[in-house]
């Protein structure tokens, strides 16, 4: 594009009628971590009780790239390529409190109840950007933006937590596991050090008209035939988002199962999850796209092998 002085005139670069491949990369990375203090006791053996105060961490990394090549370009004016490039990296941290009782009515029935404080984190947003175009005349520009920073703050969803376990003839176990989250109830606010006044109000109003609350449900099963163990579950956690907001179907569905391997002093076990969900995906405002986007299923399989030794 040329511009004048006053940002008044745009000129087009990209001839009329030449196709144009667009190609966008993004890379995610990060990790969630927590260190916590624990308290536990037991009345008779029947009533267990036990809570947390936890200072999660986070770090999450994105490296974005979009790519646009002409396809034929007729003209030495026009435009051979452009791509354009950022990088984010966000940290915080934070804190949380976790409480929780365990009943035993009967030597093969386990009742839970359990309530997570939402957690209360503070991030640090730092990211940079690139662009640069290649014009068939030869010529070509590099441009960096400059480093940016930005500090605010999260409260995430309170978590409630029921479960009830059954032990059958001593070698099998089922459990089903039930979990009330609130989604509407997540807040974005300023830092406590930020004096621009700049209060979230328009983010909160959006994510109280577009999230819901939902309840998740986790089942399992385990079956003992000594020495050897079987193990399978399910889980369900229900789109978060009210209805029409999403074209996917973005619930969480996760299908596991285990063998693991007992003896007095050796231990192994091998895990296999299945999961899937769906996502929409818009590279650009999706007023542009009639708010038709492209429809991304992920599926995800994960093994894990564990092995242990007693000494």
């Amino acid at each position: 594009a040329d511009t004048t002085s006053n940002n008044t005139t745009y000129t087009d670069r990209v001839p009329e009628g030449i196709a144009v491949t667009q190609t966008r990369r993004v890379l995610q990375t990060g990790y969630m971590s927590e260190f916590t203090f624990n308290f536990a006791g037991n009345y008779k053996d029947k009533l267990y009780v036990g809570g947390s105060f936890g200072i999660p961490g986070v770090r999450f990394q994105e490296d974005f790239l979009h790519t646009e090549v002409l396809n034929d370009p007729d003209t030495l004016t026009s435009l051979q390529d452009f791509s354009y490039s950022q990088s984010l990296t966000t940290r915080g941290v934070g804190f949380n409190m976790k409480f929780g009782v365990i009943f035993l009515p009967v030597d093969n029935v386990r009742i839970g109840a359990a309530f997570h404080s939402p957690n209360y984190l503070s991030f640090n947003d730092t990211w940079s950007n690139n662009m640069k175009s290649n014009f068939e005349d030869g010529s070509s520009y590099d441009v960096d933006g400059p480093l940016n920073t930005y500090v605010w703050r999260m409260r995430t969803p309170t978590r409630i937590m029921g479960s009830v376990a059954v032990i059958l003839m001593k070698t099998a176990a089922i459990d089903v596991d039930v979990e009330y989250v609130d989604y509407g109830n997540m807040r974005m606010k300023r830092d406590w050090s930020d004096q621009t006044g700049y209060d979230f109000s328009y983010e909160n109003k959006v994510i109280g008209e577009n999230f819901k609350s939902v309840v998740n449900i986790r089942t399992g099963a385990e079956v003992r035939l000594k020495p050897f163990y079987l193990r399978t579950g399910f889980a369900l956690r229900p789109s978060p988002y009210v209805s029409g907001v999403t074209v996917s179907d973005a619930s969480i569905r996760t299908i596991s199962g285990g063998l693991g391997f007992r003896h007095k002093t050796f231990n192994c076990d091998l895990g296999l999850n299945f999961i899937k969900y769906g996502q929409d995906y818009y590279p650009y405002d999706p007023v542009l796209f009639n708010y038709n986007p492209a429809q991304v299923v992920t599926s995800i399989v994960r093994t894990t092998m564990t092995f242990g030794w007693k000494f």
